[in-house]
Parts: C-alpha cells; structure tokens; sequence
C-alpha cells in the first residue's frame, strides 16, 4: 500500500508546483528549440541508518511514477527525475542534506518525505523554500499544519493507535503486549494504541514496550 501511496505522490507533486514553488527550484521552459529541462523529484528519506527502509521504499513508488509521466510525454514537455537525498534518519543530518538539495537541484519540484525521523527539523525548512512535500511522518505535531506545501500521505501515528486497539478488541483480545521500534514514528503509536485499548477493557503486559533497533 505504501508503494502505491508514494507513486501517486510522485505524479501529484506536479500538481502543487504553481502553489508552492514561488521562489523555490526554478526550471526552463524550454522555449525554441532549446531542450526542456529535467525536473526532479527528490526521494527525501533515510537510505542509511535503522529506518534505512525507508528510502528504497519511496524509490519503488517515484520511479514507476516518473516513468508513466515520461512515457506519456512528460510534463508541458519536460522529462522527470527522481533524486535521492539520503536524511539518515538524523535531523543532524536532514538539516544540511535539505539544504544541499534545495541549492544544488535547481529544477526541483516536490519532495517525497520527510520521515518522522527528520521531519520536525526540516519540514519548515522545505515549506520556506516552497519544495511541495509529500511527507510519510505521521507525528501528532502535524496532525494541524499551517505549512502551505505540506501533504501528509499516511495516517497520523496517534490515530493508528487508536486503529490497533479497536482491531484487538473486536477480535476478542482482552490481554496484549505490545513490541515497537524506538524510532520516532513508532513510539508515537503507543500512548494512543494503550490509553484506546485500556478503555475498551483490556489490559497490557508490563513492561508493554521493548524497544528494537
């Protein structure tokens, strides 16, 4: 379902670029018989570190989409691209890297990402650079966002826990341990998934959370 979901985020971002895109990457039109520049789709997420995942998870969904548009002859002649921007999972890290992306690819029209992992640090560094993004983060913090360039594209974190401890109690679980990452985008899952399923009439396990890497 994820693919899917970053496919059509890849083909979306076109759509947002007239919105957000004021005084972000520019393009040629290519005008005459000048050839049309090559915009860029930037895979903004962690290809290294413990969510490294994440990255290949959005390359599956950007190239298929590029390929369709290219296919069909672009957009307002231009061909697509997309570009891989590691984030390591680290906002330390994210900060320079969007940065560097925004500086160095000059026909950049969107973003797929940030993740929870970074996406505090540099959602509204994209948002002031007008980068349209399509984030995978599902942090509460974001749950009301003012940023004009920002689409979430999965569920909030605090409302999939509270999907999680409907489903248990439906399917007759009463007890329930529950086994998380420590990444940011997990352990957001938690307090919801707990508080839902402990007034629903269930009880958890102590200790409910083990922390994995």
């Amino acid at each position: 379902m994820r693919l899917a979901v970053t496919a059509l985020a890849a083909a979306l971002a076109l759509l947002s670029v007239a919105a957000c895109s004021s005084s972000g990457g520019s393009s040629s039109t290519g005008g005459g018989s000048s050839p049309a520049s090559t915009l860029a789709v930037g895979e903004f997420n962690p290809f290294t570190g413990p969510d490294a995942a994440f990255g290949p998870e959005m390359v599956g969904g950007c190239i298929p989409a590029i390929q369709l548009i290219n296919a069909g002859g672009g957009v307002l002649g231009h061909q697509m691209s997309c570009v891989q921007e590691d984030t390591r999972g680290d906002p330390a890290d994210a900060v320079p890297a969007a940065q560097k992306m925004m500086a160095t690819e000059t026909s950049l029209v969107g973003v797929l990402g940030p993740s929870s992992d970074e996406a505090l640090a540099t959602v509204p560094l994209l948002n002031a650079g007008h980068v349209p993004m399509f984030v995978d983060t599902g942090q509460a913090a974001f749950d009301h966002s003012t940023y004009d360039c920002f689409w979430r594209i999965t569920p909030a974190d605090d409302v999939k826990g509270y999907a999680m401890a409907l489903w248990a109690h439906k399917a007759g679980y009463t007890r329930a341990a529950a086994v998380f990452g420590n990444d940011a985008g997990a352990q957001s899952n938690v307090p919801t998934l707990v508080h839902a399923f402990t007034q629903l009439g269930g009880t958890t396990a102590r200790p409910y959370l083990a922390k994995v890497n």
